[in-house]
């Protein structure tokens, strides 16, 4: 019985509680479904209501331009409006032009930077002054940044926030607008309704008093706002300009400092150069004597020369002779154009390569002739002597008619002018005399070749009697 008991008042207690969760269900749905549609009938209301201000308010724009009703005029107004559309414009000009102006400034430094680079590349590194460039260029990277962001920071930021300015006053220029449209509406209603006593009559004229307070309100404040948005002008753009006109300043000075310096620079390098202390012809020699010291022949160091004095002293070191360079210039019979020149002179260097430093000078058994001295050098006469004929051998009796004797090349020679002759080593040359002794040059020797009979004159030093 007991347990019976309890199972019926669990069952009762059960069904309670599901009873009351419907009916809090039933009445949440039912008052969410009535606030739905309250709202839906708000949003409905508030449709038709603008529609409605909307028909007549395109109702009465009509009738005033067609003159069947008066429209309320507001001279001094009209004039704000206008300062207000050309204090706006040239705000937006202003603005147009400055972003331009910041955009050139970064192109220009870019530009800048890139062409110090180049020209810091292009100064060479034993060139004095190259630190202090270093030290300019880094000067003008700051001078550009530094200008950049003032004019970002002092000029365009509060540009941009004089310009805010005009869209939030003409939203409410376009509502004043709107409301005027309202209150000569309900003005004109006002007027038609003639009765006094009526109902409608009285609506309208609660309808006119509001349109006409919302009115008077905007309109007092826009009055009060607009003559001082605009004389705010004067200050904002002298401050403006100033500040654009400092920062100018500032940096076109600074950065006239800095390329003053460079012009420093460049001057102490153009006089330099111009004394000749970076004269490329001064150090080419140096770099000559490099090269030769690497590439002269093994066999630089001449036979002794077997003189009367040495002959004399045999415990004496044997004297070796080094022959002067040669040089054979002649007098041409026309000139040469700057191109055949410059070609010699190449020619020239080669040569120069070419010819060793020191080569084996046979001795000279005619001791009258012999003008050689110990220490390599030739005392200077009128006009050198043909060589003396070499002394009969046991086979000077082969020698061709004519013939002094016969030389081997010792090196290879390329000629230089037509009237010399190719030599190439181990090749035998016969010497002979010259047909008039003052064409004869120091230190070179006329001779035909026995295997093609080619015949000039050749470099003494690149050969050695046979």
């Amino acid at each position: 019985m007991h347990s019976d008991s309890g199972a019926c008042s669990f069952n009762v207690t059960n069904m309670g509680s599901t009873y009351g969760d419907r009916v809090r269900a039933r009445t949440a749905a039912i008052w969410s479904s009535q606030r739905q549609s309250k709202m839906a009938e708000i949003k409905q209301t508030r449709k038709s209501s603008i529609f409605h201000k909307g028909i007549n308010r395109t109702k009465e724009k009509v009738l005033q331009k067609l003159g069947k009703a008066d429209e309320t005029r507001d001279e001094l107004f009209e004039h704000y409006v206008q300062n207000f559309t050309s204090q706006q414009a040239a705000a937006n000009r202003l603005f147009k032009e400055l972003k331009n102006y910041v955009t050139c400034v970064k192109a220009m430094s870019q530009a800048s930077k890139c062409l110090f680079e180049a020209m810091e590349s292009t100064y060479e590194s034993e060139w004095q002054g190259q630190e202090q460039l270093a030290s300019v260029r880094e000067t003008l990277d700051l001078l550009w940044d530094d200008y950049q962001r003032k004019l970002i920071d002092q000029i365009m930021n509060p540009l941009v926030s004089y310009q805010a300015k005009f869209p939030e006053v003409k939203k409410r220029m376009e509502k004043r607008g709107r409301k005027l449209i309202d209150y000569d509406s309900a003005r004109h209603n006002l007027e038609a309704s003639k009765k006094k006593d009526d109902q409608k009559y009285i609506k309208t004229q609660e309808a006119y008093n509001e349109a006409r307070k919302l009115y008077e309100e905007l309109n007092s404040d826009l009055h009060e706002e607009l003559p001082s948005l605009f004389d705010s002008r004067i200050p904002f753009y002298a401050n403006t300009f100033q500040l654009l006109s400092a920062a100018e300043s500032t940096f076109y000075e600074e950065v006239g400092k800095a390329k003053g310096s460079v012009s420093t620079i460049m001057g102490d390098l153009y006089q330099d150069a111009s004394v000749g202390k970076y004269d490329i012809r001064k150090s080419i020699p140096e770099l000559l004597r490099q090269s030769n010291s690497t590439s002269t022949p093994p066999s630089t160091i001449s036979a002794p020369i077997n003189s009367a004095s040495s002959r004399d002293s045999p415990n004496d070191s044997p004297v070796y002779s080094v022959p002067p360079a040669v040089d054979r210039r002649r007098d041409l019979p026309e000139e040469r154009d700057d191109d055949e020149e410059e070609e010699e002179d190449d020619d020239d260097q080669t040569a120069e390569y070419q010819v060793p430093r020191s080569t084996p000078v046979e001795p000279n058994k005619n001791p009258a002739a012999d003008t050689t001295t110990h220490n390599g050098t030739s005392p200077s006469s009128p006009a050198p002597a043909p060589p003396s004929p070499a002394p009969q051998t046991n086979g000077s009796s082969s020698l061709p008619s004519g013939v002094l004797y016969r030389a081997k090349a010792t090196h290879d020679y390329q000629p230089r002018d037509s009237d010399e002759l190719t030599l190439a080593k181990g090749e035998i040359v016969c010497v002979v005399p010259f047909e008039d002794p003052e064409d004869q040059d120091e230190g070179w020797l006329m001779g035909y070749k026995e295997d093609n009979g080619d015949r000039g004159v050749f470099p003494e030093n690149f050969t050695s009697k046979f």
